[in-house]
């Protein structure tokens, strides 16, 4: 049985593309503090001072953060894990296994029970156990 793998490699890169998004989403965050805020006219004129300089703080928490290196990181993670999600698909795709076959018919290519029957040449219930075992196996 292979798709517990393909599943596994499936959830990690899953994972992976959620703390991409996360990275991506605090970077975002930074930038927007360099936008200019809108002039109000109801509040007391303050003075800034030398250091109120949002770009040397984007900056800065960039560093400290390491935001860019994050990114490139998760770039390279997301491309070696797609790489092996698809090698693993495409061994699933060529496994003889009957629970393979029947976990790839059903969740990668999205056939109704009826025509896993006629592929497989078993009754409904007999496909509807092996799923059911399919079901206790999965990972996600």
């Amino acid at each position: 049985m292979i798709y517990p793998d393909y599943e596994s490699c499936l959830l990690k890169y899953r994972s992976i593309q959620d703390h991409f998004f996360d990275v991506l989403m605090e970077k975002e965050r930074l930038l927007t503090k360099l936008l200019p805020n809108a002039t109000t006219y109801d509040k007391d004129k303050v003075q800034g001072t030398p250091s109120d300089n949002p770009l040397e703080d984007y900056i800065m928490e960039c560093d400290e953060k390491q935001i860019d290196e994050q990114i490139e990181k998760y770039k390279t993670l997301i491309v070696d894990v797609e790489r092996l999600v698809r090698s693993k698909e495409k061994e699933l795709r060529l496994s003889q296994d009957k629970y393979d076959k029947i976990y790839r018919m059903r969740y990668l290519d999205g056939m109704g029970i009826s025509k896993i029957c006629k592929n497989m040449n078993y009754s409904r219930p007999q496909i509807y156990r092996y799923l059911k075992i399919i079901e206790r196996n999965r990972v996600i």
